[in-house]
């Protein structure tokens, strides 16, 4: 299989400048060694900066590190509340007496002055403990604490503190409870929560790669949050996307944030999240790739005589797909010549995908702990970007069992994997603008188990010597990555290295010093190359209507101005490209052009005079093609009372996807919220798209008519087919059950005198039929009073009562005597009503209240918890109103929508 492989004059990133992001924190740290001391941050990011110099110790890293713990007891007396004090302590001398004695009896943390317990303060804590080898006392309390916290929604949430989002809390939620999973707290019902957990957090997933739950703004530091919970239980290449969103949302100076005042805190979590793997870089070729979290075997402990099956994932990290390659299973280096135990074929492998190959390792007779090694794509008949992760180990330990003695001596190896040209793998055909310099890369490896010693390397291309140094001596297992400029002119190239060509190095093994490939450079002054975006990747043409093409230009002329023109062969058609922000790229949206053969041309012009440089053109065919991009329904109505209902009409839009004229059949159906069908069109209506339509709208013959009795949702079905391809769009309407008006007269007053006058006062009442549906569900809690109506003390002896005489249904309704309505207080507890009934966990949460509406109102009562103001503090608590769903309450499922609140504001005594 042969490939071209295009260079250009400049460079485009294609990561973040991770350097940046580390100097651009170390930049704001002040003279103190803390950070962001001139606002209310200053702990909070303080803190987070130290997790990630902590974790991620390099020498910037440890000089910043140092200096902020000698400096940091101006953080500490600065602050009042003593649990950041104690964390401090912990940071600054290991002293864990403080922290843990300032732990509440429920297990957990609050940095309130109050010490009530907070799930953010506590995974604050937990995490600083854990990352610096302190054990978790008492961690099974702590465990109880942190799931009882969780909402019904299966979020955890603070309605205190706004910067953290319930999504974000709960992700970071997850994070702890795997640590502490792994500190020997596990359990089946932890590990169903945290599946539970995992397919919440998976299921706010946008298509762009950030996490956000629905109709909330995107945020860097939410996504970070949840991308670093989901790593510890996905395959990383199911996480690819938002993997590249953070790597390519950083700021100009370095940072990451949506807002100014947090970006220390959110790059130095982003930073943290990217050093969690350490993808390789993806060009526009396949990177297969063997990732040593991505081996494992079913047995904990193995003996001598076990069967232990081997799971190995191989992973794609290209932006391309590989084709089907091969897998080899080796019992010992194959660099040595190892025995080959098996070959497997693995099926195509998509970008940011993986697959999984598994063979099972027999110890019957084995003497020593053997090692095997996993090689993928061997015959390197997929062209790859990297080969040198293109081979694992993996040693196995058996019980009784010691290493094998290894042959002593150093061991120099290369081959032709070894040799990449900026970053490309080899053998195949470079197109490259003349002149230009190109970064030739040698990897160069010890196998053995003793220090190489100084030897030399000859680079040659044919005949030619490029290169003759020396090497310092290379370690037992390390790679040696060396890197020359090469200026290559056009034509075929054999590219031949040899290590310790003098022999200086006595090895244990001397045939494997020799690396050869072969390459054809094809030399050009401008170039302009024709791709198409197909699901974010560049492949290449034909294109079809509505796809974006994207042309990548080059060109040796210093400082040209380019234009490019997009024509089909009889120049009838001409389009000009849009710029993109990558520097030589541009973008064209086929969309109506006609079906026919075309090329881009590139016109290189002079700043200076406007002179004409030079072209470059490339040829693509863009096929004829008929589709729809999307149907859209729209319906006159959504909220439709039942009966003999109005007729709803039928707006349709038809996205169009062709470039040649199409005739599209249209028919409808309704279905009700168990997707039976309850009505369907009669006869089908034709519509025409012209090619040059990008969209039309149209009404739909048939209404929408009929009886309608069961209250509920429906969906609208609309399906488009031409024959041969088949669309659908749908949109929803509610159905509330058919209402009765009852019309009264009061004679008013009741009693009148011989004579006296009178008046007649006539109500009319609207009511659903039967009394059930959606208009015995409340839709909202209002007109809330409390006795005593001023600020309440915050006092176990306190009791202050509550009334709502508003439970009103969809229509502003009261709703009838009888209905529960659920009312949740996060400080504090509630008196009336009844217990809510148990969860999806089978817990009942202490801090929710049934109550029932009886003549037409709500009543209950409300008394804080007590003792955790201070004088002159103040505090509010919000009293949070939910559906209750009748009949789910034996799933657990029973808590409806959030439909009121009400403030309490409390004073220290």
């Amino acid at each position: 299989m042969r490939f071209f492989i295009i260079f250009f004059m400049f460079v485009i990133p294609l990561f973040a400048d991770l350097e940046k992001g580390l100097d651009f924190i170390l930049d704001k740290q002040n003279e103190y060694g803390l950070w962001s001391s001139d606002s209310e941050r200053e702990f909070i990011d303080t803190l987070k900066v130290l997790e990630y110099l902590h974790l991620h110790k390099g020498a910037k890293e440890e000089l910043s590190l140092q200096r902020s713990l000698l400096n940091i007891e101006s953080l500490k007396n600065a602050k009042s509340i003593s649990i950041y004090s104690a964390l401090i302590t912990l940071i600054n001398d290991g002293g864990t007496q403080q922290i843990n004695s300032l732990k509440n009896l429920d297990g957990a943390w609050g940095a309130s002055a109050a010490k009530q317990s907070n799930p953010l303060d506590t995974l604050i804590v937990i995490n600083t403990l854990l990352d610096h080898g302190e054990t978790l006392v008492d961690g099974d309390l702590v465990l109880k604490y942190l799931v009882s916290a969780q909402l019904e929604s299966g979020y955890w949430n603070l309605s205190n503190e706004a910067s953290v989002s319930k999504l974000e809390l709960s992700a970071r939620v997850l994070q702890v409870l795997r640590r502490l999973d792994k500190q020997g707290l596990g359990s089946l019902a932890l590990t169903q929560l945290m599946n539970d957990i995992v397919d919440l957090l998976k299921s706010n997933i946008r298509s762009n790669g950030h996490y956000a739950l629905p109709n909330t703004k995107e945020e860097l530091k939410t996504t970070a949050e949840v991308y670093k919970a989901l790593a510890s239980f996905e395959q990383p290449s199911l996480l690819i996307n938002t993997y590249k969103l953070l790597l390519n949302s950083q700021a100009e100076d370095g940072s990451w944030s949506d807002k100014p005042e947090e970006k220390v805190y959110t790059t130095s979590l982003v930073l943290g999240v990217l050093g969690l793997m350490d993808i390789p870089d993806t060009t526009n070729i396949a990177d297969l790739a063997l990732l040593k979290q991505g081996i494992s075997i079913d047995k904990s402990s193995v003996i001598v005589g076990d069967n232990v099956n081997l799971s190995v994932l191989i992973f794609n990290l290209g932006d391309v797909y590989a084709d089907t390659a091969k897998v080899n299973f080796y019992l010992g280096d194959p660099r040595q010549g190892a025995e080959l135990l098996e070959t497997q074929t693995l099926s195509s492998l998509l970008p940011g995908k993986s697959v999984r190959a598994q063979y099972t390792l027999e110890t019957e007779g084995m003497q020593f702990n053997p090692t095997y090694f996993i090689v993928v794509n061997e015959d390197k008949v997929i062209p790859e970007s990297e080969f040198n992760n293109n081979i694992i180990a993996y040693k196995l330990n058996i019980q009784g069992l010691n290493d094998p003695v290894q042959v002593d001596g150093p061991d120099l190896y290369v081959d032709s994997s070894s040799l990449s040209f900026n970053g490309h793998g080899s053998d195949g055909n470079l197109l490259l603008l003349e002149n230009s310099l190109l970064n030739i890369s040698m990897n160069i490896a010890n196998i053995g188990n003793q220090n190489s010693g100084v030897f030399r390397f000859e680079l040659k291309d044919g005949a030619e010597l490029l290169a003759q140094q020396q090497v310092t001596s290379i370690k037992p297992g390390e790679i040696r990555t060396i890197t020359l400029p090469w200026k290559p002119l056009s034509g075929e190239h054999q590219i031949s290295l040899v290590v310790d060509d003098l022999n200086a190095v006595d090895e244990s093994y001397e045939d494997n010093n020799a690396a050869n490939t072969s390459l054809t450079v094809i030399g050009a002054d401008v170039a302009v190359i024709a791709k198409k975006l197909n699901e974010g990747l560049e492949v290449d043409p034909p294109a079809a209507a509505y796809e974006n093409m994207v042309f990548t230009v080059a060109t040796s002329h210093q400082n040209a101005d380019i234009d490019l023109i997009v024509k089909n062969i009889d120049s009838s058609f001409q389009a000009q490209p849009v710029s993109m922000s990558v520097t030589g790229k541009y973008q064209w949206n086929t969309s109506t052009a006609p079906a026919g053969d075309y090329k881009v041309i590139a016109y290189f012009r002079s700043q200076e005079d406007d002179t004409l440089l030079d072209t470059a053109e490339a040829n693509f065919e863009l096929k004829s093609s008929i589709g729809l991009r999307k149907l859209t329904p729209y319906l006159s109505k959504t909220l439709i009372e039942g009966g003999n209902i109005q007729p709803i009409e039928i707006q349709l839009t038809l996205a169009n996807a062709s470039n040649i004229n199409s005739q599209w059949s249209l028919l409808w159906k309704v279905e009700d919220s168990q997707s039976n069908e309850v009505l369907k069109s009669i006869k089908e209506m034709n519509v025409d798209l012209l090619a040059t339509q990008m969209s039309r709208t149209v009404y739909l013959n048939e209404k929408i008519a009929g009886e309608f009795d069961q209250g509920g949702e429906y969906t609208v079905i609309v399906q488009a087919s031409n024959g041969e391809l088949n669309y659908e769009g749908k949109a929803k309407f509610s159905l509330v059950a058919p209402f009765d008006l009852t019309v009264s007269n009061k004679l008013l007053p009741a009693e009148v005198s011989p004579l006296g006058r009178a008046r007649i006062k006539t109500e009319l009442k609207l009511s659903a039929s039967g009394g059930e549906g959606d208009l015995t569900l409340p839709y909202k809690v209002q007109a809330i009073s409390q006795d005593p109506k001023e600020v309440i003390v915050d006092s176990a002896e306190v009791s202050l009562a509550l009334k709502s005489k508003e439970v009103l249904n969809i229509l502003g309704q009261q709703v009838p005597d009888g209905t529960r309505v659920a009312v949740y207080v996060p400080y504090g507890t509630l008196g009336g009503g009844e217990d809510s009934p148990m969860n999806m966990f089978q817990q009942q949460n202490p801090q929710i209240r049934l109550l029932t509406v009886f003549n037409e109102e709500l009543n209950f009562t409300y008394t804080p918890r007590g003792g955790v103001l201070s004088a002159n503090q103040t505090s509010v608590t919000v009293l949070e109103f939910y559906q209750v769903l009748e009949d789910q309450t034996e799933t657990g499922k029973w808590q409806g929508k959030l439909i009121g609140t009400h403030e309490i504001y409390l004073r220290g005594e």
